[in-house]
């Protein structure tokens, strides 16, 4: 164990190269999410406030049966109260880092095909939202760049 890492080499039968697996140790994981605790709680509650009102103003400008605004009442808005319930809930340790993957990439992704159609649209300004979110996902969002846990 070096600093917490436990490293595991396998090799492959006879011809396969050697793979070597890193997994942070329980400890590595726990003090992370308590250190980014308040930002990841600041930024999932600007999100779920956001994701409010843009589905309030989804619905109102096109009205129920739009496709956009299903997408915001069925996928946007459960995907955000759930990660804004989580971060405040006394399971944010245990659960956060597993469901975060998922629902970040839901999240990401919707986010994602609501900005190319407001760009589509005209409205180039939105392409800032789209920058400012793949900066989040790793800074506020908690995530690990590149890490497996």
């Amino acid at each position: 164990m070096i600093s917490g890492f436990r490293l595991r080499a396998r090799t492959a039968p006879r011809t396969g190269p050697i793979e070597i697996r890193c997994s942070a140790g329980s400890g590595v994981l726990r003090r992370h999410l308590q250190r980014v605790r308040l930002r990841v709680r600041i930024w999932f509650s600007l999100t779920f406030v956001l994701s409010v009102l843009f589905t309030v103003e989804q619905v109102r400008r096109m009205g129920f049966r739009d496709p956009a605004s299903l997408a915001h009442l069925g996928a946007l808005l459960p995907c955000t109260s759930a990660l804004f319930w989580l971060v405040w809930s006394r399971h944010y340790g245990r659960f956060y880092q597993p469901a975060s993957r998922v629902l970040v990439t839901v999240f990401c992704a919707l986010i994602s095909v609501f900005i190319a159609r407001a760009v589509a649209g005209g409205r180039e300004v939105e392409l800032s939202g789209l920058a400012v979110n793949l900066i989040a996902v790793f800074f506020f969002a908690g995530l690990r760049f590149g890490r497996r846990w």
